[in-house]
């Protein structure tokens, strides 16, 4: 029996040893601008990376040189950059500075990345937009933009494709809980 526990103790010392070894299963560490370089020679897509775009980056399971579409956005998404399209070009920003740029506003019928930074307009039939600011803007990153449109039961929202729909199911969710109108016409100042 004690030779068991001694096998089965080595076993899983074994396994510890080799789960606990990140080396044998990173990919190099690059800069950003690298990988954004590699990912756009190999997908023919052009690319424009700000020049404030730092950074390195390392991918554990993976060849951060070979990384698909939804693949890179994520990775820049975890290191505070933002991207989004103007025509043929993907814009690679910091994420504090997406609010000042030309992002585009979702289409019906496109399709969008998950982490790609998209502006929205969500509608709503009973609640006028004010009201649901201090509901939703705590599950806003900082650098999101999310914003009433005055005297409307609408509010416009700049985050990642994936959490403006998030937000619209939630608002679709809230909306259907009241039964009864409110009155948008006044002024609302918080």
């Amino acid at each position: 029996m004690k030779q068991f526990l001694l096998l089965a103790a080595l076993m899983g010392l074994t396994f510890t040893t080799q789960a606990q070894s990140p080396a044998a299963s990173a990919s190099p560490e690059i800069t950003l601008e690298e990988m954004i370089f590699s990912y756009a020679v190999n997908s023919g897509e052009k690319v424009v990376v700000d020049p404030r775009v730092k950074g390195r980056a390392r991918v554990f399971g993976k060849d951060i040189r070979n990384l698909s579409f939804e693949e890179l956005l994520t990775v820049l998404e975890l290191y505070n950059m933002a991207t989004y399209r103007v025509g043929e070009l993907l814009m690679v920003v910091p994420t504090n500075e997406i609010k000042t740029q030309a992002i585009p506003l979702v289409t019906d019928g496109k399709s969008y990345s998950p982490s790609e930074t998209v502006t929205d307009i969500i509608s709503m039939k009973n609640y006028c937009g004010y009201e649901l600011l201090p509901m939703l803007r705590p599950l806003l990153a900082p650098t999101d933009h999310f914003v009433p449109i005055q005297g409307s039961r609408a509010v416009l929202i700049t985050s990642t494709y994936v959490n403006t729909q998030r937000i619209r199911e939630m608002v679709d969710r809230i909306d259907e809980l009241k039964n009864k109108k409110s009155d948008c016409s006044e002024m609302h100042n918080e």
